[in-house]
């Protein structure tokens, strides 16, 4: 349910459910500046061994150097968007080739002219390097899938993110999202948490069944943005707000995390400009101090003195003012550094909640593979908006599903408090 100015809207999960598969597609499909892109890697891999699980490290070093990267790009002859129809069709060629493990060549060409579209393919081994450095990393990966296809999901999703990471880090990310919705949604209509009921049920209605880290932590991250969203803000933030000091944030690693000092950094400025007004002021009241000495030295003209003593009253006046502001604002800097010496927890959680969801919204996280599902970990990051570095941090799979369990009893028992409806339960 979403609240739009105190109108509620509901949304049915498989209408969700839909709406993410067409955008997924749309996605896809897709042409950006009049130029459709798709790639994919093929593996040249002996007739006698296809089907068959990769056994052992040198086996898939082997495979790794016959890997190909295989890229087509169609565009547009008068620079136009290429139609989605006609980028359907061009996606359902290249799949043709992608499933035959076969690589296009000139023959797009003249496929491509027939909608007034240029061609460009190209075919590139992955570099030595890569292959040293992670065939070992990969093989951690896949070695304990169940079979060839499952070790080949893993491989070619590891390969496309190398190949080009700017696509496929969304592409994926959409694709997780996908995949829980739709494990949701057969969980809602067989009314069953058993994982092969729900397996057999997601591949006879979706036609695929993906349970795997990165889907796992999409969930976290799902859940996450349900218990900190930013419409929460107007009653998490204010003196009856959320206490972010009880929140359990321990099991975030290599935690990085500058607390937000803009209000304190904004009464300092007051104070520095203020100070400048008063110089300004002051010197102004002292040189009608001078000027009243001399008129009353050289002439002592009683009009002329009336006037120059009215003009110091005025300034004094403002002075005094601006004394008092100076005074109330140190007074308030004052406090709000003591507040922040005795609350230190709660600014640094909050700060780090901040920064949690800000790396989420902004895309500017990463979920790097291990070597079994508990050591896979996801990377966050967030900056301000002159590109400093103002948080980072790492959670694993069980670190993130703590940081979730631990954290949704304070979160529903403040807002069961603030309701007024007593205090939360406990999760069991």
């Amino acid at each position: 349910m979403l609240n739009n100015d105190n109108h509620i809207i509901k949304i049915d999960i498989q209408k969700l459910s839909i709406m993410l598969a067409k955008g997924y597609q749309r996605f896809m499909i897709s042409s950006f500046n009049g130029t459709y892109v798709k790639d994919y890697c093929t593996i040249s891999r002996p007739t006698s061994l296809r089907g068959q699980k990769i056994v052992n490290q040198s086996e898939l070093k082997y495979l790794l150097k016959r890997v190909r990267y295989n890229k087509t790009v169609f565009s547009s002859r008068d620079n136009s968007d290429i139609p989605d129809s006609v980028t359907k069709r061009f996606n359902l060629i290249i799949n043709t080739y992608e499933r035959e493990n076969k690589v296009p060549g000139p023959e797009m060409e003249a496929v491509a002219g027939l909608y007034n579209c240029n061609c460009s393919y190209s075919h590139e081994s992955l570099s030595s390097e890569y292959i040293d450095n992670e065939y070992k990393n990969i093989w951690n990966m896949i070695k304990d899938c169940d079979t060839f296809d499952d070790q080949t999901e893993i491989l070619g999703r590891q390969l496309m993110l190398h190949t080009n990471p700017d696509y496929y880090k969304t592409f994926f990310a959409i694709g997780d999202c996908m995949d829980n919705a739709a494990i949701l949604q057969t969980v809602i209509e067989k009314k069953t948490v058993d994982k092969n009921r729900i397996k057999n049920g997601a591949l006879k209605r979706y036609g695929r069944y993906k349970f795997d880290p990165y889907t796992i932590m999409s969930s976290y991250i799902s859940c996450f943005n349900s218990m900190f969203s930013y419409g929460y803000d107007d009653i998490y933030k204010g003196k009856s707000g959320l206490d972010y000091g009880i929140l359990e944030l321990d099991m975030i690693k290599d935690c990085h995390v500058t607390v937000d000092t803009n209000v304190l950094d904004a009464k300092n400025d007051q104070v520095k400009a203020l100070k400048r007004e008063l110089v300004k002021r002051t010197d102004s009241k002292n040189k009608e101090i001078l000027n009243l000495i001399n008129v009353q030295n050289k002439n002592n003209n009683p009009q002329a003195i009336s006037i120059i003593q009215n003009n110091i009253i005025n300034k004094e006046k403002k002075v005094n003012e601006i004394q008092d502001l100076l005074d109330k604002l140190n007074v308030e800097i004052r406090y709000l550094l003591l507040d922040r010496k005795c609350n230190s927890k709660y600014y640094t959680n909050e700060a780090i909640i901040e920064g949690m969801r800000n790396s989420i919204a902004h895309g500017r996280y990463n979920i790097v593979a291990g070597s079994s599902f508990d050591d896979y970990y996801i990377e966050f990051k967030d900056y301000d908006e002159s590109g400093k570095l103002t948080f980072e941090g790492k959670l694993d799979l069980n670190g993130f599903r703590d940081l979730i369990n631990l954290n949704y009893i304070h979160i529903v028992r403040f807002i069961e408090e603030k309701m007024g409806q007593g205090r939360a339960k406990k999760l069991v």
